[in-house]
């Protein structure tokens, strides 16, 4: 054998035999995992580098596991071992985690469920447990992913997990400590929830979902537990949602999107050596940074540290090189230090790395954002603003820099040597278009700063603000609002929430529309051995496929009827019919309409022993009734109803058109009037909706009010084109017979 063949031979047999159990090349098996020994051997194989490259290879957790009693090594470093599959939680819970030492390489140390992963995909799966470290090496820290190097984790959980943490190293670029993720480098972090505790974090960049996001994406993420961090040696960038985030050389922006913070971001002393940027979202958004319909709940409390550099804010602690806000809100509170304070942002610059980069003219850097929360500092000569603690345009990028659409309604509190004001307490050529605050609040600025903010921002009152005429003003000038049913602002249009219950054993459907948009109904689903009535809302019943004007929180529920009973042919001695319904008692109104007409043959139930009184009738069910109660044989048409369908048509009673559509009280009435042979009738209508009447219907519903067939409710009205439900179709056929 040429030696050539035979060594690539003994390549391809080594790297089957250093293939992990339950792994085959090309991914054909999935390797299950159910126990802590499991667990511990598959962390054992990515440890042994068993995992490398091996981009096909699946893993699942397939039940919960409690790691109690062991001590967990995280999977994966930079140099020697990483994992590139896929691993498929399952919504199961690792329990217990115990994390104390990080796995080590040259770069740094990592610590997680997972130490480092390469393109790999995390999805599904909840961890509790704790990361207790004290290391003075770069550190990239997170509860699910220290090091998620490419790929995405998805779904992700924590609850119940600490991170307490005190990292000594002097700067810690490279790194990050996060309630989901440490390091999110290159890599998507989506519709991740964290309820993680972070405290003594120092020397880094921490975020409740992501310490640190380079050329990253995270997107419907969202954060209810807390930051602390304590004795900073040196800059520290904190943010509900990411800590900060830069970019990749040649790389996109990171982008922020949907993402909403519950939790509370706090520094605990007082450490002035160093600066701190804190926000409710992102502590330091640079280097083109978006961020987007983002919410922030939670307090953000820096007012403990001195440093005059420090940046404080509800949605973003300091913004530069371009990064911009969109479409934001903070209703939480905002609590400065000696440092630039503001609802929405701290300080808000076109300065800083990589700013070329992401250059535009315009710059629109702040844009439809709103802050309700309360913004107050706590020492002297600081800037304290509604929206930003101080706007800054460096004159070298002559780029024409705006703070638009924005809305200020919370209240402003400073020291009394210090600037403020509800838009911005400190401007440097920045342009402001169609802002407005409450002019409750305290203004104190100076000259320039006074002139910009001015020459684009409105003061009004905050009676005025709780109207929709003020919100048609701040639209009409370019703003993107609405007034909330409790009075309040929200970003954007007003949704409401349209509910489908099916009843047929399918789940409800929930959507989310906007406010006066058409809804179209499904079409007709089905439901085994019963006929599609129609979508009811209310007192009305609309056809499938029908567009609904949403105003409200709206629920539409499908209602069913059974097809009518095609009964074989009588026996020579019929039974004695006995009345079955459970949901018809004694004590119903329509008791003995519903009696009578099953009794007669005339109507039965939709189901066994279930009437159904309340739901509608079709047109065509109808036509069969009457057919049947004048001793039509309605078997042997095309259809069930065809024979009925050609009976009333032939004889005057119907059109025989639209024959699966709810029929209405006026159209039952009137093919009763009909099938009477349109009896002359006197007088008038005497129900206080009588002018809803058609025309075409008066005369039948004067005749049927006459005879007693129709009785008005208890204010005395017909409703006649409400839908006519089952029990009221056997009282009027009962009382039509019977007359």
């Amino acid at each position: 054998m040429n030696k050539r063949l035979l060594a690539a031979a003994l390549c391809v047999v080594l790297m089957f035999m250093l293939l992990p159990a339950g792994v085959m090349a090309g991914g054909a098996d999935v390797l299950e995992i159910s126990t802590p020994e499991e667990l511990l051997a598959f962390a054992e194989d990515v440890n042994s580098g068993s995992y490398n490259g091996l981009t096909d290879a699946v893993v699942e957790l397939t039940a919960d596991i409690d790691m109690s009693g062991y001590d967990w090594v995280p999977m994966g470093d930079m140099d020697n071992c990483w994992f590139s599959g896929t691993f498929e939680g399952n919504g199961h819970t690792v329990s217990n985690l115990s994390i104390t030492e990080g796995a080590v390489d040259t770069y740094g140390s990592y610590y997680g469920f997972f130490g480092h992963t390469w393109d790999a995909v995390i999805r599904n799966v909840n961890v509790s447990g704790s990361i207790e470290g004290d290391d003075s090496y770069n550190v990239c820290a997170g509860a699910v992913v220290g090091f998620l190097e490419g790929g995405e984790i998805v779904n992700c959980s924590t609850s119940g997990f600490t991170i307490d943490f005190n990292n000594t190293y002097s700067y810690n670029t490279g790194g990050g400590i996060g309630g989901i993720v440490g390091f999110a480098y290159d890599a998507e972090v989506s519709d991740c929830v964290s309820y993680a505790q972070i405290v003594n974090a120092a020397a880094m960049t921490i975020g409740g979902v992501t310490g640190q996001a380079r050329t990253a994406v995270l997107e419907n993420c969202s954060f209810h537990g807390s930051i602390e961090f304590d004795n900073c040696t040196r800059t520290v960038y904190a943010g509900g949602i990411v800590g900060s985030t830069s970019v990749l050389a040649g790389g996109t922006a990171t982008k922020v999107i949907n993402c909403t913070n519950y939790g509370s971001v706090e520094a605990i002393s007082d450490y002035s050596s160093y600066y701190i940027d804190a926000g409710g979202i992102v502590g330091n958004a640079q280097q083109g940074a978006e961020i987007t319909n983002c919410v922030n709940y939670g307090a953000v409390d820096a007012s403990q540290y001195n440093s005059i550099n420090s940046a404080t804010g509800g949605i973003v602690g300091r913004v530069q090189s371009f990064a911009k806000i969109n479409y934001c809100a903070n209703y939480g509170e905002v609590f400065g230090g000696q440092s630039s304070t503001g609802g929405v942002v701290g300080v808000l610059s076109t300065q800083g790395s990589g700013g070329a980069t992401f250059y535009t003219d315009p710059h629109y850097a702040l844009n439809n954002c709103l802050n309700a929360g309360k913004v107050q500092s706590a020492t002297d000569n600081v800037y304290t603003g509604g929206l930003i603690g101080q706007a800054v345009n460096i004159s070298e990028t002559s780029t024409t820099a705006y703070v638009s659409n924005c809305i200020s309604v919370g209240s402003v509190s400073a020291a009394e040597s210090s600037k403020e004001h509800p838009i911005a307490a400190k401007s440097k050529n920045f342009t402001y278009e169609n802002n407005y605050y409450d002019n409750s609040q305290p203004v104190n600025v100076d000259d320039e700063t006074a002139k910009q903010v001015n020459g684009g921002s409105k003061g009004v009152s905050a009676d005025y603000m709780k109207t929709e005429a003020f919100i048609d003003e701040v639209n009409a000038g370019g703003g993107d609002y609405h007034l909330a049913d409790n009075g309040e602002i929200g970003l954007g249009p007003k949704f409401y929430e349209v509910t489908l219950v099916y009843g047929n054993g399918a789940a409800d459907g929930v959507f989310s529309i906007e406010e006066e948009t058409e809804f179209p109904l499904p079409e007709a689903p089905t439901n085994s051995g019963y006929i599609f009535l129609g979508w009811r809302s209310g007192d009305t019943t609309y056809k499938a496929g029908d567009k609904v004007y949403i105003t409200t929180d709206t629920t539409f529920v499908a209602v069913w009827g059974n097809l009518p009973d095609v009964k074989p042919s009588e026996p020579e001695t019929p039974d004695t019919p006995v009345f079955p319904f459970y949901d018809v008692t004694a004590r119903d109104w329509y008791y003995s309409a519903v009696k009578y007409v099953y009794e007669k043959g005339l109507m039965d139930g939709v189901d066994v022993g279930v009437f159904a009184p309340n739901d509608t009738l079709t047109r065509a069910m109808v036509w069969t009734i009457i057919a049947r109660a004048e001793g039509v044989d309605t078997t042997g048409g095309a259809t069930w109803y065809a024979k009925a369908q050609e009976w009333v048509t032939a004889k005057g009673i119907s059109d025989g058109e639209s024959p699966t559509a709810a029929i209405t009280r006026q159209e039952l009435v009137t093919m009763l009037y009909r099938l009477a042979g349109e009896p002359a009738v006197s007088g008038t209508i005497t129900a206080p909706d009588a002018a809803s009447v058609s025309t075409w219907a008066t005369d039948a519903m004067t005749w049927a009010m006459n005879i007693g067939l129709v009785e008005g409710d208890e204010n005395g009205a017909v409703t006649p084109t409400a839908t006519a439900t089952r029990a009221q179709a056997a009282a009027l056929i009962m009382r039509y017979l019977e007359a």
